[in-house]
């Protein structure tokens, strides 16, 4: 984005890009995170920002790749062993309904996946995060902190609130998801980066643009 914006829930001032997909580069190809078709996808709602994927898979090993953006992912369901191949380490957990991961632009990695799980992947652009930040901060690239095996409810929250409102056709509109997309990146520029940054505070507004 040319610009940053201000951060409250309700502010949405400029389109973001419509990411389409949660999307890797794997083999030097752009291609799905996962091959297995989302149940609910955010495409058809062309939320700016960020993509949002539901998916229900078997036990799988996901190919090594590199993530195109920000990456949010949450287990919903299945408690099962994984393991992570990252920066020549190889790292062992186990999931259960709420291991979240929080992934900066950029991550390689691949995964193994013992039993089968229920989660939701989420792309976030860059700009999204820009756009919830003072608009004295200026900046323009931000690092999310990595974590592999956190439980942070009020992202899950905020995940199943996303995923609701597209099983039921979103409803309200796409602003209502946009908005859910910028209180997300508040919640994860206050508790999630690798610096402090400034969040504009003023009371919620929401802007027509945003519904342009």
């Amino acid at each position: 984005m040319a610009s940053s914006r201000p951060a409250d829930v309700g502010h949405v001032t400029r389109r973001l890009p419509v990411l389409f997909g949660v999307e890797v580069v794997r083999e030097g190809r752009v291609e799905p995170f996962l091959h297995a078709h989302p149940t609910l996808s955010s495409s058809s709602v062309r939320w700016g920002g960020l993509a949002v994927e539901d998916y229900s898979v078997p036990a799988c090993v996901i190919p090594r790749h590199e993530h195109l953006e920000n990456f949010v992912h949450v287990v919903l369901r299945g408690s099962v062993k994984y393991e992570v191949l990252t920066r020549g380490r190889v790292l062992d957990f186990r999931a259960s309904p709420g291991t979240t991961f929080i992934l900066p632009q950029g991550t390689i990695d691949e995964l193994r996946w013992k039993g089968p799980t229920h989660r939701i992947a989420v792309a976030i652009h860059p700009s999204l995060l820009v756009n919830a930040l003072d608009e004295t901060a200026h900046e323009r690239n931000i690092e999310l902190t990595e974590h592999w095996n956190l439980t942070d409810q009020n992202i899950m929250a905020v995940l199943l609130a996303m995923t609701t409102d597209l099983d039921a056709g979103s409803p309200a509109g796409r602003l209502y998801g946009e908005c859910l997309a910028n209180s997300l990146a508040v919640y994860l520029l206050n508790l999630y980066t690798t610096h402090r940054y400034t969040l504009q505070r003023r009371p919620a507004r929401i802007s027509s643009q945003a519904c342009a």
